[in-house]
This record gives structure tokens, sequence and C-alpha cells, in this order.
């Protein structure tokens, strides 16, 4: 599982993905996740869209220059969507696609799942979400979406923050 921690980690968590990750190529079906990141500056150079699933592939995704991305999640999996920035706090999205094609109504509906996110700035970098921001499952019996929100925020716990840094000391003259 991704550990949830402040965006100035990203580069961390990318390199672990790139090292340990595979494709999300799978024959059983695919749900496609499309939507957009937007950020105050508007300047989408340096996020980063990471997606795991079923806690072992991990694969780093580009984002288009205006923040667009789409995102093809195998169906009886489990995928965290993270969408990091540093100088932003870092969002996951989970979403569980069992039960996503049930029915025909639940097919028609759920192949293509659309959201938007939007990151906030965390200057200071000493508060993180508490867990995933949005939770996408699918109800048993209908196929149909059901959606959670969680924007709780809390302080960055000691053993992820950032070291200080000594301060320099101008020898004397």
């Amino acid at each position: 599982m991704l550990p949830s921690m402040p965006s100035r980690f990203a580069s961390a968590t990318y390199a672990a993905c790139i090292l340990g990750g595979t494709t999300l190529a799978d024959d059983r079906g695919l749900i496609e996740i499309r939507g957009r990141i937007f950020l105050d500056d508007g300047m989408i150079n340096g996020t980063v869209l990471i997606v795991e699933v079923n806690e072992a592939d991990c694969v780093p995704f580009d984002l288009s220059p205006d923040g667009h991305f789409a995102v093809s999640v195998p169906i009886d999996s489990k995928a965290t969507i993270r969408f990091e920035k540093d100088g932003y706090m870092t969002k996951d999205v989970v979403i569980d696609t069992r039960n996503a094609l049930l029915t025909k109504e639940a097919v028609r509906k759920n192949k293509l799942v659309r959201f938007d996110v939007e990151l906030h700035p965390e200057p200071q970098q000493d508060r993180m979400y508490a867990g995933p921001v949005g939770a996408i499952t699918f109800v048993r019996g209908t196929g149909l979406m059901r959606v959670k929100y969680d924007r709780n925020v809390t302080p960055v716990p000691a053993t992820l923050a950032q070291p200080a840094v000594p301060e320099q000391v101008s020898p004397p003259r």
C-alpha cells in the first residue's frame, strides 16, 4: 500500500514505483478513470500521478500539459490513485472495482468513471490528509457507484517530518 506522507516525498514514491512497478494490462476487463487535476498556481509541471493496484502493481503516469489524466483499472481489483506535487498536500483516491459490472445498467454507467482533483498548497508541509480523500466503490447486487469523501487533515508525524537543516556558521575573521 502507498504510505501516506507529505508531497515532498513524491520523487521517492515515484522511484519505488518505477523500480517495482508493472503494467496494468489485464484480460479481465477494465474500467477507465478520467479526470483533471487543478492547482492554485495552474502549474502542472512536477505533478505526479501514481496508481497502485491490489497493493502490488505500482505504475507512475504522466499528466497531459493541461492536467488531464486517464487510467484503466482492472475489474475485481482495488486501486489507489495518488496525486502529488511538492508544496501541496498529497491526495489519494481509492477505487474498488468489485461489483462494478454486475448488471447491464452498471456496465453502461461504470465503464467510464470521471472525477477531478484539486491539490491544495501546503508550503510548510506540516499537515497532511489523514487518509484517502475519496473512496469509490460499487454496490453489490446493482453494481451502481458509491462515493465517499474524507478531507480530514492531520499534522505530519514527527517520523515523516523533514529533518532540520543545520545553520551554516561562518568561520571567525
